[in-house]
């Protein structure tokens, strides 16, 4: 039973063994993950990393992939590619001591993404999975006004939701508002999340501390990756870290964002937890991509569901 001395997100995951936490969305948002499997490591959990990766994979030595779209990326893992988040990532954890290893996915459509979640799943000995999205526009449904970048968050979504023999399967966010810039209403996310409540899908929220060990090693790998990737650093755990320091209002940390006026608030260090088959059966076209192969074919299901719906819910105003 859920109590308020554990968020329930944790309370789930108890008797889980050996839990994955992927980066939904590709980029860095493996990045967002880092603190939960910090503190599952911590309580005594076998934690692995992975990420849906928009890296050069295919450039890639022979020896590090486990199976088809799924490779094994580690401190000394060779590659042309400057823009690497998951060997940025491993990278930092060796310095720190801690496990190193990072799985990223190919960036495909939904068949080959199971496969290859199947695959390490079944390797790893897995049995919770956790996707991590940084920023919410995992939760929107489809008939939003704005959705965002849905084309990864959704791939990942549909082929966790297709794997069976799993304890939990949850979804957790962070960095809510951040998704504003690609035209996500963040009221109709709130209404979202209230559907989940009512079905009992919806899991609570809590925060990330800077004066935590998680918050505060969070930070450091923010800083370690800005350092590692400077052209295209992260603008969604900058803003994160941002609002983990107590920052607020326009806060400048790169030039990707000097032509955007940024809004960093509190709100941006809170974790949202829904449970995954809750969230995917509320979603209105994940029938749409299942037979999916390619990333490509995914953001053409999802705009040809766009242009058949009769309206679309229109953005609302925070009344407060």
């Amino acid at each position: 039973m859920p109590s308020l001395l554990e968020p329930p997100l944790f309370t789930r995951l108890r008797g889980a063994e050996r839990i994955l936490i992927a980066g939904a969305g590709g980029g860095f948002d493996v990045y967002a993950g880092l603190p939960l499997a910090l503190a599952l490591r911590e309580s005594g959990h076998e934690v692995h990393l992975a990420n849906l990766s928009f890296s050069d994979l295919y450039g890639l030595p022979l020896e590090v992939w486990l199976a088809p779209d799924v490779a094994e990326i580690r401190p000394d893992t060779v590659t042309r590619d400057s823009y690497f988040p998951e060997l940025a990532l491993a990278r930092w954890l060796r310095l720190h001591g801690l496990p190193d290893t990072v799985w990223a996915f190919s960036s495909v459509g939904v068949q080959p993404l199971r496969a290859a979640y199947r695959t390490l799943i079944d390797h790893l000995g897995i049995d919770a999975v956790v996707l991590v999205d940084g920023g919410t526009d995992i939760l929107m449904r489809g008939d939003e006004a704005g959705l965002g970048t849905p084309e990864e968050d959704m791939a990942s979504l549909a082929a966790v939701a297709g794997l069976e023999g799993l304890s939990e399967r949850l979804v957790t966010c962070l960095g809510f508002g951040v998704d504003a810039y690609h035209g996500v209403n963040h009221a109709l996310v709130l209404e979202n999340l209230a559907a989940l409540a009512r079905t009992g899908d919806y899991l609570g929220a809590f925060s990330l501390p800077a004066d935590s060990r998680e918050g505060a090693l969070y930070l450091d790998a923010v800083a370690h990756a800005r350092a590692a990737t400077p052209d295209r650093p992260s603008i969604v755990n900058g803003s994160v870290a941002a609002a983990v320091r107590g920052e607020f209002g326009d806060v400048r940390f790169t030039e990707r964002t000097q032509d955007s006026e940024l809004f960093i608030n509190p709100l941006m260090a809170i974790y949202f937890t829904v449970t995954l088959s809750g969230l995917a059966a509320r979603n209105l076209y994940l029938d749409r991509i299942e037979r999916t192969v390619l990333i490509g074919q995914i953001g053409a299901a999802i705009g040809e569901f766009c242009d058949e719906l009769p309206r679309q819910r229109p953005p609302r105003a925070f009344p407060h």
